[in-house]
């Protein structure tokens, strides 16, 4: 009977020499998945055995709202419901701007120094009102007296409204690493305006309350080394710029 449970055994005691494999919940934007997790699991890959990742797209007030996570990758956002300083520790990654997208054979595909009011005669597909997205596209023609376009479809998914935009008439905006994306897709093309458009941060969150994993330091670690902090070397462009007036070129 001994010799017949030897292989028993045998797995058990290798199964307890073997390390454990350390889970992460991660909470991301959406926009994260574009760019950064890709990049983030090669470069823990180099470092060692991949952790266990379980991935949750949400806001981040939600994100940390429903609790249970390790960490966090997004945007601080201005609400009533925002958590304060004492409860998270925040750690500043790089910035994320906003771009519009077109078709490629979209009538404003080949123009450059476009301005806001050449934008007006389209049609649009905008996320919902009450989105961070929404609202840092409608600012600027708020901010220069005009009102926002006015959408013929509303949708959340970025993904969708690009895929949409790739084969209609319509344009729509987006965070700029997701347009260039479908951008290196020949998918989509991203409108050239000329004002700077301003840009938003991302963060690396993790709650105070709650001890912090080496794995979760290491992320941590590995996002603050390698963030995309432009995508100038990617598309041979500058960042996302709006535009109040000016000349329309021609791109060469």
């Amino acid at each position: 009977m001994l010799l017949d449970d030897m292989p028993c055994l045998t797995h058990k005691i290798s199964d307890w020499l073997q390390p454990e494999i350390p889970l992460v919940r991660m909470g991301v934007l959406p926009l994260v998945g574009v760019h950064v997790l890709p990049r983030l699991i090669a470069a823990l890959e180099q470092r060692g055995p991949l952790p266990c990742l379980c991935v949750h797209e949400n806001t981040v007030n939600g994100l940390l709202a429903r609790g249970g996570l390790d960490c966090v990758i997004g945007r601080l956002e201005a609400t009533q419901h925002a958590p304060t300083h004492e409860r998270i520790n925040i750690v500043s990654l790089g910035d994320e701007s906003m771009a519009i997208a077109c078709a490629p054979d979209h009538s404003l595909a080949n123009y450059c120094g476009l301005a806001l009011s050449d934008l007006h005669e389209h049609a649009w597909i905008l996320p919902p009102r009450g989105t961070h997205t929404r609202d840092v596209f409608e600012q600027p023609f708020l901010d220069c007296g005009q009102l926002p376009p006015t959408p013929h479809i509303e949708s959340i998914s970025f993904h969708s409204n690009l895929s949409m935009v790739a084969t209609s008439r319509f344009l729509t905006v987006a965070p700029e690493s997701a347009v260039q994306h479908y951008a290196n897709m020949s998918m989509v093309q991203k409108i050239r305006l000329c004002t700077p458009f301003a840009s938003g941060r991302m963060v690396f969150i993790t709650n105070k309350e709650a001890a912090i994993s080496p794995t979760v330091s290491l992320i941590a670690e590995v996002l603050q080394a390698r963030w995309p902090h432009s995508l100038e070397h990617e598309s041979g462009s500058g960042p996302f710029s709006w535009a109040m007036g000016g000349t329309i070129t021609m791109k060469k």
